[in-house]
């Protein structure tokens, strides 16, 4: 008996070593998976994840220990025991299912089974009933699962119930003393294999239900039997294609063998917690030491053949497994696997992280490559990868064993390299390795030998390599070895005679090489030499030793689209493919065109370090920003980025690979991606689209339906701002999930939301609309149909169809009822009137006959009036003809007596004589005047005016009596007026010497000035503005507003003092209104009077002005004493393009002219 089981220890230990050393070298087959993290920080009510369940609408459902987690990709909403007896009965859910009704049950462990009702968003409780056997059997349920046959089962830590949907009861099934009953009342899974048979996992033995009689068989472990169950806790199930079922135990997983109905044991030393083949045919397993994960490729072998790889929590490595006790796998609708923990959460691991191999320096293990930045790396004929770091020497990969061989200048020989920092990396035909380093030249190795080979510069030997920092190696079609250094140009290498000979750029040389940077070098499939450099691709002419040159022209779309070219490939069609540092170029030899694809075509960056193109013709390119694929076919672009797996974000220049085994290679910052093009899944699947939440004013709304599942709602006009929150319930990358909405009624044009999955309205009108929001997934796949909601907008009361025919209603009441009320009381009124008229008319009668007569009296009084104006007038134009006849008489009588001999006492009478006359004359002109306007008799001329001339005309005439009073007499010209008008001469004559010799005449010292300028209002261009100015005696204000009256003056005492008839402003008022101008005064007493004429005077075009000269900014100095003459002179040379100096005194300009 004790060798008996001696025997099948040491047979155990044999099998357990056997699987161990399996797992260690299959561990080491994978590159680490790289997990995203969802906890705490995420929105998790707490981290430990006992179950999962994506839903039927593509909500993920993740039970912890403290509530219920409902994820859509933005956000976390949390089920918790509250008050509310609609609530969870319990916090701590230990079982999630959804049945084929789309309902969802929950199992916790002290508030018994639940459901969900989506459309009210509460739950509904089942506990168990004491003296109810028809009740659910325990408190703490630990899985449901519904079967082939529709039949909901429930396993609790007191039996298995079977529940009736119709009546709402339970069926249990205990343990008892018969052996057909179930071995243990603890149930932890239930499973229905692929032949329809229901399997129970209990804390006590595996059991098979027999549906016909309703008992189970048993399963147990037998210590003594090795083909018995490995282990009586029972947690999960799996069956795979050979209908072999899988059973998770506390103690290895038992492989059930449907044939012999016997079992087999793998990792009997692990807990199995969850068992999930993931639609890729890898198998996982979640145990209390991490997870593990069969590859697809060893799927069809035995058990014991099948390649595991574990992955366990590192805490030095965010990317790790978060925990190593993993309780829960589920892959999604979306191939996104989820791994629950029991202490951190969960760790994501998507597609695309999955195809996106990953080799990065790892401080913590021992077999690790040696540096972060990968610089160079290279597939070689045996699928060893060589690996260039930038600072810490090579690196040779197997990735059969999964060992890295480290070599760097601490190395003993033949592998010791004297240059750490690694440029590039290519194997020749011979199967040598030549590595190309920063400033140590090139290094030649025989992966079995070492170094053979060593290649540098010799300052001695001009054929030597012409430099040691090299940039890239390549062997050409005829053996010669092409080799690209920094700043030396290109080399080419006899390895015969073992001389290199140098190409390289030269000013003096149009056919030279285009710079001294090479930066690549490939030969096509016509023999032809491409060369990248820094000033563009050169094609060499190998028996000339000469190069054509393509650069980048501004000026020419078609040419290459910058000079720093580095990566270079040639696709299928002969076209070449080239990264510059301003995007991705594709080059026809044939045409000589350049077709350019940048970020505006959708590239992840325009700085292209690395490029490939895989087998069906795409090109994939790594950038600083990521990595990208185009699809030359139809220009779509796809863009991968940290979260799907990549190393970083940022990749090395000429870091790149494609392998005879087709997978490629880019090597970054923080390591090395590695992937089969074809292993890249763009994701199919549109992902569903619902609605999430509703708020009004930025408050939560409860509606009577979940939003999730309402089609319509209600708001009141009051609700002025309505947000949506939507979600696409795709996980591979959320954050990437585009969104597009409209709202139907308002506006049918899409609002491009981007990733912001949130619309808001405000202020609509009354009416009914129909939203609308469509979504794709992070690889722009989009859900067309989307979801909808219908929004019925409610109007206020006052713009109902019932408020607005009630309200009419009423008015048309009230109007009735004001209208007979009226009626009658205007019948009474006019009873009452027709006394009062009555009595009234006799008096009116009386008063209209003396109202006649009074009319009539006035009537006669009016023409009386105008006949004796029109007689004063008349009169007052006769007078003025009769007296100014015999006054110019006695003027010129005066004025021949001046030229007689007189006594100096004659002569002053004379003198008197002649100036009364002359000032009797002008009243009487001005009389004159006035009575011709007042008699509508003063016709306007239209005929051209020299306007130049006019104004120094009218100026001149006050010329003597200015000279006379001492006054400076002042004209400013403005240079753009017109020199040549049409208008009335005369009358602009009259006008503006009116206005002058009232200035002069009032002004006893100082300045009178007249100042024309042309109007800068754009209503009025024609308009010409003359300013008058003086320093006289002022004005009073309340006199302004009557001095343009007839016969008025500001003061009677000026009349004394200086005469006139008081006609002058009058004359010039009217005269300028019948011009069509404005006449304006403003008057300081004591300070003196501006007045402002503005006259409609446009310029005479039929008149040739001749150009004035132009002075070229001479040098001309003015002179002049008045500051304002001063400055009106060097103003009119200014505008003449004259250079001026001022000088106001003697001195000063007996000082310049020195």
């Amino acid at each position: 008996m004790y060798r008996k089981a001696a025997l099948t220890h040491i047979i155990t230990a044999i099998i357990l070593l056997i699987f161990a050393l399996t797992v260690e070298t299959a561990s080491a087959f994978q590159q680490d998976l790289r997990f995203q993290r969802f906890s705490l920080k995420e929105g998790l009510s707490q981290s430990s994840v006992l179950c999962m369940i994506q839903d039927s609408k593509g909500f993920m459902w993740f039970g912890t220990y403290d509530g219920l987690n409902r994820y859509d990709g933005r956000h976390v909403k949390i089920y918790k025991k509250t008050k509310n007896p609609n609530s969870l009965s319990d916090g701590n859910i230990r079982a999630l299912y959804e049945d084929s009704s789309g309902l969802l049950w929950i199992g916790t462990k002290g508030g018994g089974l639940n459901y969900y009702d989506r459309k009210t968003d509460t739950f509904t409780h089942f506990l168990p009933e004491k003296d109810n056997p028809a009740s659910i059997s325990g408190k703490t349920v630990r899985c449901i699962y519904e079967d082939s046959r529709g039949q909901l089962w429930i396993g609790t830590h007191n039996g298995l119930n079977l529940y009736d949907r119709g009546s709402r009861t339970f069926k249990q099934f205990k343990k008892s003393d018969s052996p057909d009953s179930i071995s243990h009342n603890e149930i932890r899974a239930i499973y229905e294999d692929m032949q329809g048979r229901l399997w129970i996992g209990t804390a006590g033995g595996l059991n098979l239900f027999q549906p016909d009689t309703e008992t189970f068989k048993q399963y147990l472990n037998n210590p003594e039997d090795k083909d018995s169950l490995c282990d009586n806790t029972v947690l999960c199930f799996y069956q795979n294609k050979k209908d072999e079922l899988w059973i998770g135990t506390k103690k290895g997983i038992a492989i059930h063998d449907p044939r012999t109905d016997t079992f087999k044991t793998l990792f009997r030393s692990l807990e199995i917690n969850s068992i999930y083949e993931d639609r890729a045919n890898n198998l996982w397993l979640g145990t209390l030491e991490g997870l593990a994960k069969r590859y697809a490729e060893t799927a069809t072998l035995k058990p014991e053949e099948m390649r595991f790889a574990f992955f366990k929590n590192n805490q030095l490595d965010p990317q790790s497994l978060s925990d190593n006790k993993v309780t829960h796998i589920l892959e999604d609708q979306s191939g996104v696997l989820w791994v629950g923990t029991y202490a951190d959460g969960l760790s994501i691991l998507t597609p695309k992280m999955q195809a996106f191999g990953i080799i990065t320096h790892q401080p913590w293990k021992k077999n690790t490559i040696p540096g972060q930045e990968v610089s160079a790396v290279l597939e070689d004929s045996e699928g060893l990868i060589w690996i260039g770091t930038y600072k810490n020497g090579l690196s040779i990969y197997d990735p059969r064993s999964g060992k890295f061989k480290n070599y760097d200048k601490k190395s003993p020989a033949p592998w010791k390299l004297n240059g750490d920092r690694i440029n590039c990396i290519f194997q020749d035909s011979k199967g040598l390795v030549w590595v190309g380093t920063r400033k140590k030249g090139i290094f030649v190795i025989d992966k079995d030998k070492g170094i053979v080979a060593r290649y540098r510069r010799d300052k001695k030997n001009k054929n030597s390599l012409s430099q040691n920092n090299i940039w890239w190696i390549y062997e050409g079609s005829k053996g010669y070895i092409w080799i690209g250094t920094s700043k030396k140009g290109l080399n080419r290498l006899d390895r015969k005679t073992g001389e290199f000979k140098r190409y390289n750029h030269s000013d003096d040389d149009p056919t030279s090489l285009g710079h001294k940077r090479v930066r690549n070098i490939f030969e096509d499939s016509n023999n032809n030499l491409w060369i990248c450099t820094n000033a563009g691709l050169n094609l060499m002419d190998r028996e000339k030793g000469t190069f054509t040159h393509y650069k980048h022209d501004p000026d020419n779309p078609n040419s290459i689209s910058n000079n720093r070219v580095t990566p270079i490939a040639e696709a299928a069609d002969g076209s070449l493919w080239l990264g510059t540092d301003a995007g991705l170029n594709r080059f026809d030899p044939i045409t000589g065109i350049f077709t350019r694809y940048t970020e505006k075509d959708g590239l992840a960056n325009d700085g292209i370090q690395g490029l490939c193109l895989d087998s069906e013709g795409k090109v994939w390119v790594s950038t600083f920003k990521g990595i990208s694929t185009l699809d030359p076919t139809n220009g779509k672009v796809w863009n991968f980025g940290t979260s799907d797996g990549l190393q970083g974000i940022e990749f090395w220049i000429n870091s790149y690979n494609k392998g005879q085994s087709g997978k490629i290679y880019f090597g970054g910052l923080k390591g090395m991606n590695i992937f089969d093009p074809h292993n890249i899944k763009i994701n199919p699947t549109p992902p569903p689209v619902v609605i999430t939440d509703l708020t009004i004013m930025n408050t939560p709304v409860d509606l009577d339906t979940n939003i999730t599942e309402t089609k319509e709602i209600t708001l009141s006009w009051k609700d002025a701002m309505f947000t949506f929150d939507f979600a696409a319930l795709d996980y591979q990358n959320p954050k990437l999930n585009k969104y597009k909405y409209r709202l139907e009624g308002f506006n049918d044009k899409w609002i491009d939301a981007s990733a912001k999955a949130t619309a808001t309205f405000t202020n609509f009108d009354h009416g009914s609309y129909l939203f609308r929001v469509i979504a794709s997934n992070s690889d722009g796949v989009w859900n067309e149909t989307g979801t909808t909601i219908k929004i019925k907008i409610i109007p206020p009361i006052w713009k109902t169809w019932w408020f607005i025919g009630t309200f009419i209603a009423v008015i048309l009441i009230m109007l009735s009822l004001f209208i007979h009320f009226r009626i009658r009381s205007i019948k009474k009124q006019q009873k009452e009137l027709a006394k009062q008229v009555a009595e009234k008319t006799a008096d009116l009668n009386e008063e209209i006959d003396e109202h006649k007569k009074t009319e009539e009296q006035l009537e006669l009084a009016i023409v009386k009036a105008q006949e004796a104006n029109h007689a004063k007038s008349a009169f007052l134009a006769s007078m003025s003809h009769e007296i100014r006849t015999p006054l110019n008489s006695i003027i010129g009588v005066a004025d021949l007596l001046k030229n007689t001999d007189m006594s100096e006492e004659q002569a002053e009478y004379v003198n008197i004589f002649e100036s009364s006359g002359e000032i009797l004359l002008s009243i009487i002109n001005d009389i004159l005047d006035f009575s011709k306007i007042e008699a509508d008799h003063v016709k306007l001329e239209s005929i051209p005016i020299d306007l130049l001339q006019e104004v120094e005309s009218i100026v001149g005439l006050q010329t003597t009596a200015a000279a006379t009073r001492n006054i400076e007499l002042v004209c400013r010209y403005k240079p753009d007026v017109p020199e040549f008008v049409i208008g009335d001469p005369t009358r602009l004559r009259q006008i503006i010497l009116n206005i002058l010799s009232n200035a002069v005449k009032f002004t006893s010292s100082g300045e009178v000035s007249i100042t024309v300028t042309r109007s800068n209002n754009p209503s009025a261009p024609d308009n010409i503005t003359f300013t008058i100015a003086d320093t006289g005696v002022g004005i009073e204000p309340a006199k302004l507003e009557t001095i343009f009256a007839p016969f008025s003056q500001a003061d009677s005492s000026t009349t004394r003092q200086f005469g006139g008839s008081g006609l002058g402003l009058s004359i010039s008022k009217k005269l300028t209104d019948l011009m069509g101008g404005t006449i304006t005064a403003q008057s300081t007493p004591g300070v003196g009077s501006t007045f402002e004429i503005s006259l409609p005077l446009p310029r005479d075009r039929d008149v040739h002005v001749p150009a004035y000269p132009d002075l070229g900014y001479s040098e001309i100095i003015v002179a002049a004493q008045n500051p304002n003459t001063l400055a009106s002179i060097c103003e009119t040379l200014n505008y003449f393009k004259g250079t001026t100096t001022p000088c106001s005194n003697a001195e000063s300009l007996k000082a310049l002219l020195e």
